[in-house]
């Protein structure tokens, strides 16, 4: 089940703190908790489970009044600074509304949409621009949940746009080319789920997309600890 997925894989944040050594400037621990903590939320109120959206609520609030200041003196852009500020705002209210299932699910998910760059500021091993797909995996999850097939052909735009400037790095990386097929493919069911307007066909496509970045970010946080290039 796509809500249980924080329980079965290594979070972005134990694969960044894993290879922290080989980064130029470790990444912040406050950020990572954030980083977690949105993707814990995000699960949790696909889940309808409450009282876990609303720990991972405050754990966000409390790591990004941590981790803020530090982000600007780090030079993170502005407008992403701004981002996550609204977006916080969005997951108190939606939160304490009790907001019905997708939509608190998107206000958790609209935290992880800046993060890619506040990552790349302290350029990790394990390239940001996975966060990014994702990030844009979870939105198919949640138009697949409410069958919003217009909001789901934007949103995979924006993932094949991301994926294609992508590619080609995960393609020169050991075992890269395995995943980069198996992308591929899920991004093609995605595609035609949304043609034939299958809400069941493209939950399954988005929930193989994620599952496919966790195999490529462990490819590069393995070659990462073997000291590859």
């Amino acid at each position: 089940m796509p809500h249980m997925k924080h329980l079965l894989r290594t979070t972005w944040a134990l694969v960044f703190a894993a290879v922290a050594v080989a980064a130029v400037d470790p990444i912040p621990a406050d950020l990572a908790r954030i980083e977690s903590a949105a993707e814990a939320g995000f699960d949790a109120a696909l889940a309808a489970d409450a009282a876990q959206a609303a720990t991972a609520s405050a754990a966000i609030a409390k790591s990004w009044a941590a981790y803020r200041a530090r982000a600007v003196r780090d030079r993170v852009p502005d407008d992403a600074v701004v981002s996550v500020d609204a977006a916080l705002a969005e997951v108190e209210r939606a939160t304490a509304a009790n907001a019905p299932a997708p939509a608190l699910a998107r206000t958790f998910n609209s935290i992880s949409a800046p993060l890619a760059r506040f990552y790349a500021v302290y350029r990790p091993p394990v390239p940001p621009a996975l966060l990014d797909l994702d990030h844009l995996g979870r939105e198919l999850i949640i138009d697949a949940r409410v069958a919003d097939m217009p909001r789901a052909r934007a949103d995979l735009v924006r993932l094949c746009g991301r994926w294609a400037a992508f590619r080609a790095r995960v393609m020169a990386v050991g075992g890269g080319k395995k995943s980069a097929a198996t992308m591929d493919a899920a991004l093609a069911r995605a595609r035609a789920a949304i043609e034939a307007n299958d809400a069941t066909a493209l939950a399954h496509a988005a929930l193989a997309e994620t599952e496919v970045v966790d195999v490529i970010e462990k490819l590069f946080a393995g070659r990462a600890r073997h000291g590859a290039d």
